[in-house]
């Protein structure tokens, strides 16, 4: 007995398309001049010229401030203390992966920052793809606003890097132990570009 085989032709043709090829590098950007960002906290940053891994920007016409490698302040612990082991973070690479110790008084912090990526991150400015760095932290409590001797204090920031912006465009703070920073997550609600 001889079997037919089904006719397909007045079927859908379904494509699997094959996952697209690793992230290539991204390189550090900041925003361009004159660029203005709000977040959902009603900050304000304006950018002005930057220079090697730090963007320059007025935070809400008040104050003058840098960021470097965008995961952190120029006056903080880790721009002090370890800025240049930060600065392996970039280019951006997904997979990458940075850790370092930093030292408040007697106490150690340890920060691993990890990238991952691209991701289409959906924010109250629009959609933005973005690469994703994870920043675990953890040290102990005493060190951090607290008199509670040792209590550890962990958390994990996320960061949302869009390069087509130069700038975070989301970050979200998770408490995990200890007393509660006060971080706050937040995300671009407008990107004006000169």
């Amino acid at each position: 007995m001889t079997r037919s085989l089904p006719t397909f032709a007045a079927l859908p043709v379904l494509c699997v398309l094959a996952a697209p090829a690793a992230a290539e590098s991204v390189p550090f950007l900041c925003p361009v001049p004159g660029t203005v960002i709000e977040t959902s906290t009603g900050g304000r940053l304006a950018f002005a010229v930057g220079s090697g891994l730090e963007c320059a920007y007025t935070l809400s016409e008040r104050s003058k401030r840098r960021r470097f490698a965008h995961v952190t302040g120029t006056d903080g612990t880790i721009y002090k203390q370890a800025a240049d082991k930060l600065a392996a973070l970039w280019p951006l690479t997904p997979g990458r992966e940075v850790s370092l110790v930093t030292y408040r008084g007697k106490n150690s912090w340890t920060h691993t920052y990890r990238v991952s990526g691209p991701e289409t991150v959906d924010t109250a400015a629009g959609n933005f793809v973005a690469f994703r760095i994870e920043h675990s932290h953890s040290g102990n409590q005493e060190s951090y606003r607290s008199s509670e001797v040792g209590v550890r204090y962990a958390a994990i920031d996320t960061i949302w890097y869009a390069p087509e912006v130069g700038y975070t465009v989301k970050f979200q703070h998770l408490h995990i132990s200890g007393t509660p920073s006060d971080s706050r997550n937040w995300e671009v609600v407008r990107v004006a570009r000169p």
